[in-house]
């Protein structure tokens, strides 16, 4: 049942064979309006191969804004919380599945006290290099915003980073 759920897809990505994967976010009524990840995976000809769905209890928060393929079919996911922590910043994720949809690996972290950081676009190439862009606001009431860019490995790990202020 689907009725009065509200559900958006930002971001799309294509691999070499035509596969896709859709990323955004579903909020159900049955759950307080809480607002979840959703991400699916479809074959060449459309037919649904996985579906992944979370909330913070389950640590795929709020919601999937980039998504993008790595070398042998690995599906990354990336996007931001839609609730503060106990600190008050709201915190990102990104995620690597396989091709079946499991979990291959996943990195997350939160902006400064009172601020946010988040993830909103992805893009892979193909040496198995994730490149993540995002945004940066130190204090939600100030609203000065930077631009925020990681290049990491085909896991999430080491890379550079890059950072434009108040763009």
């Amino acid at each position: 049942d689907i009725a009065g759920v509200d559900a958006h897809a930002y971001a799309v990505a294509v691999d070499g064979q035509g596969a896709c994967v859709v990323a955004g976010m579903v909020v159900t009524p049955k759950e307080a309006d809480r607002t979840a990840s959703l991400v699916f995976s479809l074959d060449a000809a459309g037919r649904p191969r996985w579906t992944m769905t979370g909330n913070g209890s389950t640590g795929f928060p709020g919601v999937a804004r980039g998504a993008a393929f790595l070398p042998g079919g690995i599906v990354v996911v990336g996007g931001s919380a839609t609730e503060p922590d106990a600190d008050g910043r709201v915190g990102w994720f990104v995620r690597g599945f396989g091709p079946d949809g499991r979990e291959a690996w996943s990195r997350s972290g939160a902006g400064s006290a009172g601020g946010v950081l988040s993830v909103n676009a992805l893009a892979g190439d193909g040496d198995g290099h994730l490149v993540v862009a995002g945004g940066e606001v130190e204090d939600w009431r100030v609203r000065a915003e930077r631009w925020v860019v990681w290049r990491r490995d085909a896991r999430g790990g080491a890379g550079w980073n890059a950072a434009w202020a108040e763009i």
